[in-house]
Parts: structure tokens; sequence; C-alpha cells
């Protein structure tokens, strides 16, 4: 009645926990088209939160235009972090 689970991992029913997270995201542009296809599915399993990690968790790329569309992208998921 008040548990928040925080996962990144699926299976039968889990739709009716609050939030999954998109896991470790390569910090580049196809890390950006990973996590919003992985989102897009998530929630085409009728999840209702989803979130990744903005700007991409590993990889040295350091690109303000990347981390602006990261950001943008964001905005429309359950969480920002």
């Amino acid at each position: 009645s008040g548990a928040f689970l925080f996962s990144r991992a699926a299976w039968t029913g889990c739709q009716r926990f609050p939030s999954q997270w998109g896991g470790d995201p390569q910090a580049d542009f196809e890390g950006l088209a990973a996590s919003l296809r992985g989102g897009l599915s998530w929630g085409m399993t009728g999840a209702p939160f989803y979130a990744t990690d903005v700007g991409g968790f590993y990889g040295d790329t350091r690109d303000p235009v990347l981390y602006v569309r990261w950001a943008q992208a964001a905005v429309f998921s359950a969480h920002m972090r």
C-alpha cells in the first residue's frame, strides 16, 4: 500500500508497480534512441511510468546538443534522474 518499486527487469504483472527504469544507457545518440524505444515498448505493456538516466550513463561523449535532446525526451518520462 505505499510500496515503490524501482525496477529494470520485468515479469508478468509488474505493470502494477509504479516505475520502470531503463537501465544504464550509452551516453550517445544511439543510447538515447535505445532508451526511447525501451520507454515506448514498456508503455505498450500498459505500465504507467518509465524513466532512464538523462544524458546516458556510460561512455565518454560530452555533447551539449545530445544532453539537450536527452533532457527534452526526459520531460515526457515519469521522473528525471
